[in-house]
């Protein structure tokens, strides 16, 4: 009979050791080395920056972490940060006249005289700002956006080979500005259909 202990034979490709009393999982990965940081007083919290650059892990909680790691609030052309004031406070600014409330209408495109065609009547004393803009032609056409009688781009080339069908334009905070008490006009170069709508308001 075998011994309970001998090393590997060549002969029979075996070899017989103790079976191991205790088992050790042992980790794939060497664990890595944590510093935490407690933060103890809001002057810590203020000066986080500093903080982090003194330690190379942070642990707080998951609210605190939120609240340090950004303030965001949602505006009608996205998220953007909201600040804050040294001591604290949030930090708020007029923007423009509080009194005056923008009304948005919408108008229809519809046209296709090879002339300056009217989209929108201007109301004296205000301006047309044209947040968005759409539309699609039917064939081969120069389309210019005009202020009044004033060209506000050069001639777009549509409907040829190669060239687009039509535009969607959102203007976002930059809008298409008509001068004072001046329409907002489409002028075509041709006899063409030209179909979609736009969005504006009047200041």
């Amino acid at each position: 009979m075998l011994p309970l202990d001998y090393p590997f034979r060549v002969q029979t490709g075996s070899s017989r050791r103790p079976t191991p009393t205790t088992f050790v999982h042992l980790r794939k990965y060497a664990a890595k080395d944590e510093n935490f940081l407690i933060l103890h007083s809001q002057e810590e919290i203020t000066n986080i920056n500093y903080q982090l650059d003194q330690t190379t892990n942070l642990q707080i909680s998951n609210i605190i972490s939120r609240v340090i790691a950004q303030l965001i609030g949602e505006t009608s052309y996205g998220f953007a940060t909201i600040k804050a004031t040294p001591d604290g406070a949030l930090h708020v600014i007029q923007a423009g006249d509080l009194s005056k409330t923008k009304i948005y209408g919408t108008a229809p495109i519809d046209i296709s005289s090879p002339a300056d065609n009217i989209i929108i009547t201007a109301t004296p004393g205000t301006q047309i700002k044209v947040v968005f803009l759409m539309f699609t032609v039917a064939g081969e056409v120069d389309i210019i956006l005009k202020t009044g009688t004033t060209p506000k781009s050069g001639p777009m080339d549509f409907g040829a080979a190669n060239q687009p069908m039509g535009i969607v334009a959102p203007h976002g905070p930059g809008p298409f500005v008509c001068e004072t008490a001046e329409d907002f006009i489409i002028n075509l170069s041709a006899a063409i259909q030209v179909s979609g709508y736009c969005t504006y308001y009047k200041e």
